[in-house]
C-alpha cells in the first residue's frame, strides 16, 4: 500500500447496492448496514482486528468469518505446496492461532483450501480441504466466501468448513477436542502478520462479518436476492442568494456537481429570491445528506424577456451515464414557466452541447400545444407523453409544479423500457420505447434548463430542487410528497465515563457500552486524583443499561502535558449531519504555557495514522486523515476562549477550503475558569442555517453560539473521540476531568449533568 492514503475507488463495482441480499441486523450496530462502494488495491492489503480476536480465538466456541472478496488475479502461491493466508488469527504456523489460505497443489491455478490450526500439532500442520476452486469460480469476480467453525461438529471434536457464495468446498474435523483458548493476535483478512508484508490477496474487499455462532447457508449475508432499494445520485438544491450567488452542489456526494456557462447575458443564468417550497415536504433520506435536509432557498432563473435565451446548467462528468435505457431512474424538478413559447428544454442527456447523438431530451415544446414530450432522434422525432394536454390550463404560469420523469428498463411490450412524466404526482402517460426507435445510449452530459447550442431553447422561467435517483420512485417518494415528519431528536446516551480514581489507579471505563471504553495508546496516560466534583450526583444518567450505580462517583482524571485518552467508532455517533451533545466537567488549572489545550473532539491527526509493517527499518503509515472537529480552550491574553474548529477530508469544491468552521465560542477572563469545577457541554443542532449551528454551555446556560456559513461538502470521516488532548499527544489538557457523557440528540439544558451537584449561594450569617 502507498505510504499517503489513497483515494477511494472511483465507481469500482459491487455484487449489490446499496444493501446485501441478507443485511445484518443487531440491533446496535455503530453505522447503518448500507454500504455504496467497495475497497480496491492493486498490491493487495491487510486488515487487521484485535477487538475480533475474543470472538475467533477459542475452539471451544462456534464461531463463522464471511464476506466478499474479487480475487484480481489467477496467481497461485508462487510454488508447489506453497500457501498463501486468506484470513488469519496471528502468524501462521505459530502455537496459539490459526490460518486459512490457499494452496497451490499442482500448479494449475486451481487452488485447494488448507487450514493450520493451532489444536493440531501446535499449529505446524497443515490440512487440505477436499475439494479445490476453480479458476473460473474466483478470478475478476465476487465471491462471497465464509469459514464457518462448529465446536460441536464431528462428535464435539469442532468441523472447520468452507463456504464460497454459500457452496461448501470441503470440511476439516479436529484431530482432538481443544481443551485451551488460543493465545495469537490479532484477526486478519487479506494476509497475516508474519515476518515481512504478505499481501498475496489482489484485489477488492466488501463487507466483512465475523460472527459467535456457526452459521447455517441461509444465514449468511449473501442468502436471499439483493435489494435494489432507490438510491440517491445528485440532489441540487439550486439556492439562489442575496449577493447573486448559486448553490449548484451536489449534496450527496462530493461529485457530479452543476456548473453554469460564463459568458454574456444570454447564456447566464440568474438569481431568484422566490422558491418553490420554503421546506422539502418530503426530504431527501440519504445517509451521507450534506446540511439540512428540508432547507430551501431562492431559485435558479433560466430564461426572461430580455436575458438567458441561451442558459442551462450541466455536469459532464458522468451523471449522464447513469440515465441510459440499462437501468431505472427517476429525475425530478420544481419548475415556474413565465411563457409557454418554443422548445423548453428541462432535461437532456445528449452528447456535446446537447443536441449531439445519443441520448435524450426532455421538454414542454409549443409545436405540441405546450405539450410534456421526449425527443430521442430523428425516429420518431418528438413524441408527446398520452396524457398531456398542454397550454396553461396543463401548466398554469407564474406558478409553481413539481415534474417527475421515471425510466424502468423491465416494462413494457418485449421489456424494452418505459418513460412515464408526472406532474404534481399526477400521471400524464407512459412512452414505451421500441427497436424502431433512434437508439438511446447514455452520455456523461446531464443538462438543466436549456443546452449549450444557439437555438435559443432555454426554459422561460425558473427551476428549484432538483433530484436525480438511481431506481424508479413511487409517487409517494417524490419530495413533494405529503408533509414532512421530523424524525425523534431525544437525546441517547452512546458514552458515559465516570472517570473515577483512588488517587493512583484511573478508571476510563464507558458506563454506557463497553465499546467505548478510554485508552492511551501511545500518549501518556492521565494521572489519578481524588479530588471529585461530587460523590454522590443528584441527577444522572438514566440509561437502563447503565454498568453500576450511576449516583456513584469517586475521584478523577488529571491530565498533564502529553496526556489524553482516545476511543475507537464514537466518531461515526458525531458526524455533521447529526445532532448531538458531549458534556462533562472541569477544574481547569491555568498554570501551564500551552496556549492552546483540547477538550473534547473527533479530530484524526495526520502524524497519527495506522501503522503498517516495516519495510527494512522504515514504518509505514496507511492513513492520517487531517478532518473532524475540536473543542479547545485557548489563551487570549487574560481571557480564555472556549475554541471549535472543524475540518473535512475534502474541501467544497467552490470555495477550495476544507474548513467548515474556525471561530470562539466564548471568550472569558481566564480568572473565572481557572481552580474551581465547570460544567462544559457542546451541541451540535445540523438543521438550524443549513449548515449547522454549535453552542456552548457553560454550567447548564448557554455562553456562545456559532453557525456554519454554510454545509459540509464531505463528512468528517473522523472515526475516534478524543478527551483531554490531541491524538499525537500534544495540547493536553492542563486540569482534572469528571464525568464526561456523549449523547445523539440536543440534550435539554435542565437534563445536563450539570444540574447533579448542589447549587446555591452560601450566607455567612454572623
Amino acid at each position: 500500500p502507498p505510504s499517503s492514503r489513497p483515494a477511494l475507488p472511483s465507481g469500482f463495482p459491487q455484487a449489490w447496492s446499496p444493501l446485501p441480499p441478507n443485511p445484518d441486523t443487531t440491533a446496535d450496530l455503530l453505522d447503518s448496514p448500507v454500504s455504496t462502494n467497495a475497497i480496491y488495491y492493486p498490491h493487495g492489503i491487510l486488515f487487521s482486528s484485535t477487538g475480533a480476536v475474543a470472538h475467533v480465538q477459542d475452539l471451544r466456541k462456534s464461531f463463522t468469518v464471511e464476506g466478499w472478496h474479487f480475487r484480481d488475479t489467477t496467481f497461485a502461491p508462487p510454488a508447489i505446496g506453497a500457501y498463501l493466508p486468506f484470513f488469519t488469527l496471528g502468524k501462521t504456523w505459530y502455537n496459539g492461532g490459526w490460518s486459512l489460505g490457499f494452496f497451490n497443489l499442482d500448479d494449475t491455478n486451481n487452488l485447494y483450501f488448507a487450514l493450520y490450526n493451532y489444536n493440531d500439532a501446535s499449529g505446524s500442520a497443515r490440512r487440505r480441504f477436499g475439494t479445490p476452486i476453480p479458476t473460473a469460480v474466483y478470478y475478476k469476480t465476487w465471491c462471497h466466501y465464509a469459514l464457518v467453525y462448529d465446536h460441536q461438529g464431528g462428535g464435539g471434536l469442532g468441523t472447520w468448513e468452507i463456504f464460497v457464495n454459500s457452496t461448501s468446498y470441503g470440511v476439516i474435523t479436529n484431530q482432538t477436542a481443544p481443551t485451551a483458548a488460543g493465545t495469537q493476535s490479532p484477526f486478519c483478512i487479506g494476509g497475516d502478520p508474519g515476518v515481512g508484508s504478505q499481501y498475496y490477496n489482489l484485489g477488492a474487499y466488501d463487507y466483512w462479518r465475523v460472527s459467535d455462532a456457526a452459521l447455517a447457508t441461509d444465514q449468511f449475508l449473501n442468502a436471499g436476492t439483493a435489494k435494489t432499494a432507490p438510491q440517491t445520485l445528485a440532489f441540487y438544491r439550486l439556492d439562489a442568494f442575496p449577493d447573486g450567488s448559486f448553490d449548484l452542489s451536489n449534496r450527496v456526494a462530493n461529485a457530479y456537481h452543476l456548473q453554469a456557462p460564463v459568458g454574456g447575458t444570454a447564456t447566464q443564468v440568474t438569481a431568484n429570491a422566490d422558491q418553490a417550497v420554503a421546506s422539502v415536504p418530503y426530504p431527501d433520506l440519504s445517509a451521507q445528506f450534506l446540511g439540512s435536509r428540508t432547507v430551501n432557498q431562492g431559485s435558479v432563473t433560466f430564461r426572461t424577456a430580455s436575458s438567458g435565451s441561451l442558459s442551462y446548467l450541466l455536469n459532464s462528468e458522468g451523471l449522464g451515464t447513469h440515465l441510459g435505457t440499462n437501468s431505472p431512474w427517476t429525475v425530478e424538478t420544481w419548475i415556474r414557466m413565465t411563457a409557454l413559447a418554443t422548445r423548453q428544454i428541462i432535461f437532456d442527456v445528449m452528447a456535446g452541447n446537447g443536441s449531439g447523438g445519443k441520448g435524450w431530451m426532455f421538454m414542454n415544446y409549443n409545436d405540441l400545444s405546450s405539450r410534456y414530450c421526449l425527443y430521442f432522434g430523428a425516429t420518431p422525432s418528438y413524441i408527446a407523453f398520452p396524457g398531456s394536454t398542454g397550454g396553461a390550463a396543463e401548466t398554469p404560469l407564474n406558478t409553481w409544479h413539481h415534474l417527475a420523469l421515471t425510466f424502468d428498463p423491465v416494462s413494457g411490450p418485449g421489456y424494452q423500457g418505459v418513460w412515464e412524466c408526472f406532474l404534481n404526482s399526477r400521471s400524464l402517460g407512459r412512452i414505451e420505447y421500441s427497436n424502431s426507435y433512434t437508439r438511446v445510449n447514455s452520455t456523461a452530459n446531464f443538462y438543466v434548463g436549456g443546452r449549450a447550442t444557439t437555438y435559443g431553447d432555454a426554459v422561460y422561467g425558473s427551476m428549484d430542487l432538483v433530484r436525480v435517483s438511481k431506481g424508479v420512485l413511487a409517487t409517494n417518494q417524490f419530495l413533494n410528497a405529503g408533509g414532512y415528519v421530523a424524525t425523534s431528536t431525544q437525546a441517547v446516551t452512546r458514552a458515559y465515563w465516570k472517570l473515577d480514581s483512588d488517587g493512583s489507579a484511573i478508571d476510563p471505563a464507558s458506563q454506557v457500552d463497553p465499546r467505548h471504553a478510554l485508552v492511551s495508546g501511545t500518549n501518556a496516560a492521565p494521572a489519578g486524583s481524588q479530588q471529585r466534583v461530587a460523590g454522590t450526583l443528584l441527577k444522572f444518567d438514566t440509561t437502563p443499561t447503565f454498568i453500576g450505580d450511576p449516583a456513584a462517583n469517586a475521584g478523577s482524571l488529571r491530565f498533564t502535558n502529553a496526556s489524553a485518552l482516545v476511543t475507537g467508532n464514537l466518531g461515526m455517533r458525531l458526524e455533521l449531519d447529526t445532532p448531538f451533545t458531549v458534556e462533562g466537567w472541569m477544574r481547569w488549572e491555568g498554570g501551564a504555557a500551552r496556549a492552546v489545550q483540547a477538550l473534547a473532539g473527533t479530530h484524526f491527526d495526520t502524524v497519527s495514522g495506522i501503522l503498517l509493517p516495516p519495510v527494512g527499518t522504515a514504518n509505514r503509515v496507511l492513513y492520517g486523515i487531517d478532518a473532524g472537529w475540536l473543542l479547545t480552550l485557548e489563551a487570549r491574553g487574560a481571557d480564555a476562549a472556549f475554541h471549535l474548529a472543524c475540518t473535512t477530508p475534502a474541501p467544497n469544491p467552490f470555495t477550495g477550503s476544507a474548513t467548515v468552521i474556525d471561530a470562539d465560542l466564548a471568550v472569558l477572563p481566564a480568572a473565572d475558569l481557572a481552580g474551581r469545577w465547570v460544567h462544559v457541554a457542546v451541541t451540535y443542532d445540523p438543521a438550524v442555517n443549513d449548515g449547522g449551528r454549535w453552542t456552548l454551555l457553560l454550567n447548564g446556560v448557554s455562553a456562545g453560539t456559532a453557525t456554519h456559513a454554510q454545509a459540509s461538502f464531505a463528512s468528517h470521516e473522523s472515526p475516534r473521540f478524543l478527551l483531554g488532548g490531541r491524538a499525537d499527544g500534544t495540547q493536553s489538557f492542563d486540569g482534572l476531568l469528571d464525568g464526561w457523557r456523549v449523547s445523539s440528540g440536543i440534550v435539554d439544558p435542565d437534563e445536563l449533568l450539570h444540574f447533579s451537584v448542589l447549587r446555591g449561594t452560601l450566607l455567612r450569617v454572623q
